[in-house]
């Protein structure tokens, strides 16, 4: 039984349903979109051993360069993230979009996790609704965000290290990230705190940012009264 088919037969098992089927590599040429889900270190031979496979379809890359040495810090390729190299590797007949770096593995490969983080979506902006959508219907709170081109990848990319500290630091395992619409100076007024990422109604003459909350796991619970994410502590 090759690799992908004994994954498949496991993965179904857990969910009690035969959704996935495993197969080799060479099958991309089959698939309307292809999410590439490796280490680092097979990132480039990886992309160049689907390369052919991979021509007029939409390509998710969840990979990051994390610094094999310290998984706390990255080391940016020469193409400045992992993404863009994939869009290089695979040229332009592909539209790589960047996305799901920040959301823990632990929660990813629980399929009965309820996964209350964001996802920044990055990349072909005709191809970025298509990544959005696939990403909202993992639902248990899970919201995606449009981070824009492709070169926001430089950004998102690096936030995966600082939660990988995080997590050691607090000795946690799936902090995320959780961004809130607010007005600049009126943010309890106004929506920071509530769990909607969508613009809050502000008053003339205010600002709006996006501001980013990091959830630790454990840390913190959801309040119903208030709406809004209180330390665990103070959970009733």
């Amino acid at each position: 039984m090759a690799p992908g088919e004994k994954v498949a037969v496991e993965l179904n098992q857990e969910l009690g349903k035969e959704l996935i089927r495993g197969t080799d590599n060479a099958s991309a040429a089959a698939a309307e979109l292809i999410v590439l889900t490796v280490p680092y270190s097979a990132h480039v031979s990886t992309l160049e051993s689907v390369k052919e496979q991979c021509k007029g379809k939409i390509f998710i890359d969840v990979s990051v360069p994390l610094d094999p040495d310290n998984a706390r810090r990255v080391i940016m390729p020469a193409a400045d993230s992992a993404s863009e190299e994939a869009q290089q590797v695979l040229g332009p007949d592909v539209s790589v979009g960047c996305a799901l770096q920040n959301i823990s593995a632990h929660l990813l490969r629980d399929v009965n996790a309820e996964i209350a983080c964001d996802v920044l979506v990055c990349g072909d902006k005709d191809a970025r609704p298509t990544v959005m959508q696939l990403i909202n219907k993992i639902g248990g709170g899970i919201q995606a965000i449009s981070a824009g081109p492709l070169e926001a990848a430089r950004q998102i990319e690096p936030i995966t290290a600082l939660l990988i500290r995080l997590n050691i630091l607090n000795k946690v395992h799936s902090a995320g990230i959780r961004y809130y619409w607010a007005a600049i100076g009126r943010a309890t007024e106004l929506g920071f705190g509530t769990t909607s990422s969508q613009p809050t109604v502000l008053h003339p003459g205010y600002a709006a940012t996006l501001l980013c909350c990091v959830c630790l796991d454990g840390a913190f619970c959801y309040d119903q009264n208030s709406q809004t994410y209180i330390s665990r502590r103070e959970c009733s």
